[in-house]
């Protein structure tokens, strides 16, 4: 084989391995591309955020009432327009604000007696809580109104206790409370005691139960004020 022929088959192999050098590369390239393109992760969608609903605080019903506030004895409550609060007499009178006797009521439409409240104002033997806090009703009894020989029969244990009693402070100053009453017996030696009526009462006298909700409402704006 002469030299001309050799330099022939060297280029032809130069040029085969050129070719196959440059497929591989090409081959390789395109393994990468699709292999970049499998493991792409997907776009992230957000989702658009929902705004917070604030629920506003429901209005004091109370707020612009009027106030009944008794300078002599200390207390206090609000009242709306829809009551009276006095005293109605048996000739049909009505005479705002408390009786020389020590009453108070609250009076609705129809002069329907909500809540009652009544001022014993007279010494008597624990001018405090004291007496409340002893065991029976008898002795409770025995205890506030001392010279009353009919004390005895003032309340009975099965009542009040079917009124469920229990000691709460109210503005600073510890009552008992039942069921449908607050008593407490003032510094001044006064007893005060303050009763309530139910959706019974209502119901009875055919009048809106709505009106036991305004009398809980009243009580709830009970403060004492000395």
């Amino acid at each position: 084989m002469n030299q001309k022929g050799f330099a022939n088959i060297v280029l032809v192999l130069v040029i085969v391995v050129l070719v196959g050098a440059i497929g591989y590369f090409a081959l390789t390239r395109k393994q990468e591309s699709v292999s970049q393109q499998t493991t792409t992760p997907p776009p992230i969608t957000t989702q658009p955020s929902t705004p917070q609903v604030v629920t506003p605080a429901p209005a004091d019903e109370t707020t612009n009432w009027k106030i009944y506030h008794s300078e002599k004895y200390g207390f206090e409550f609000k009242y709306p327009e829809l009551v009276r609060v006095g005293n109605v007499y048996g000739d049909g009178r009505f005479v705002e604000g408390l009786s020389p006797q020590g009453s108070l009521g609250v009076y609705f439409p129809g002069d329907f007696t909500g809540i009652n409240i009544v001022i014993d104002d007279f010494p008597f033997s624990k001018p405090n809580l004291n007496c409340m806090k002893l065991n029976t009703a008898f002795a409770r009894a025995r205890c506030i109104y001392p010279r009353d020989p009919a004390a005895d029969v003032f309340v009975s244990d099965a009542n009040l206790m079917a009124m469920h009693p229990r000691m709460e402070m109210i503005s600073g100053v510890e009552v008992l409370r039942t069921d449908t009453s607050i008593k407490v017996a003032f510094p001044s030696q006064a007893f005060f005691s303050m009763i309530w009526v139910g959706d019974d009462y209502w119901r009875g006298h055919k009048q809106p139960v709505k009106y036991s909700v305004t009398v809980n409402q009243i009580i709830s704006t009970l403060k004492f004020t000395k």
